[in-house]
Parts: structure tokens; C-alpha cells; sequence
């Protein structure tokens, strides 16, 4: 059996598709989302092995600090935020802990990476 801990947070931000195609061209330009990101950490322990409030806090300085990037302006994707997440959580907590983190945009549609 398997325990995961898991955080949720919020960050309000604006981004872009540039390779829309055609039919979403609209979506091009940028425009505003609440995203919505999920971040579940395996545990060993059944005693707060990794305490909730850090998880969140920390999910949400990482989230921040990608938005902070013009990487980030330039059209960064569900996908792409996931991973970055899942990378620091990974280097932060060690690379023997199984992480799910799932990113959406206004909580109806994303992306999920796991390790």
C-alpha cells in the first residue's frame, strides 16, 4: 500500500498559445486563468511525514517564481507548468518519492505528470 500527502493551490495568471492552430487562434493572445494546481507526494509514514501547510506553501513559491519567467509569458502550457512543479518537488524532497501534479486552467481542463 501506498500513502500520498497531497497540497492544493491557486495562482492567478495570464498566458498564451502560440502555435494555436487555426481554429483556436483566438488563444494566441493573451488571456487570463486561474490555475489550479495539485501536487500528491508519497509518504512512508502515517504521522505527517511531510506536513501539508509546507507542501502548499512551497507548491505555491514555485508556481510564482515560473510565473516570474518570461518563459512563462511567452506561452507556457498545463503541461509544461506541471512538469516544472514535479521537477522542484523532486529536487526538493528527494528522488525516491513517487509525485503526481496535476495543473488545470479555472479547475476544467489540464494536464497531469507523474513520477
Amino acid at each position: 500500500m501506498k500513502t500520498f500527502v497531497w497540497a492544493t493551490t491557486q495562482i492567478e495568471s495570464w498566458h498564451r498559445w502560440v502555435d494555436a492552430p487555426e481554429q483556436y487562434a483566438y488563444l494566441r493572445n493573451s488571456h487570463r486563468h486561474m490555475f489550479h494546481v495539485k501536487v500528491e507526494l508519497s509518504v512512508d509514514g502515517l504521522d505527517r511525514e511531510v506536513e501539508f501547510i509546507d507542501l502548499k506553501h512551497r507548491v505555491g513559491k514555485w508556481c510564482e517564481d515560473l510565473q516570474s519567467t518570461s518563459e512563462f509569458a511567452s506561452g507556457t502550457s498545463c503541461e509544461h507548468m506541471a512538469r516544472y512543479v514535479l521537477d522542484a518537488v523532486d529536487e526538493y524532497y528527494g528522488p525516491d518519492r513517487g509525485i503526481i501534479v496535476t495543473v488545470s486552467e479555472d479547475g476544467e481542463n489540464g494536464a497531469t505528470v507523474i513520477k
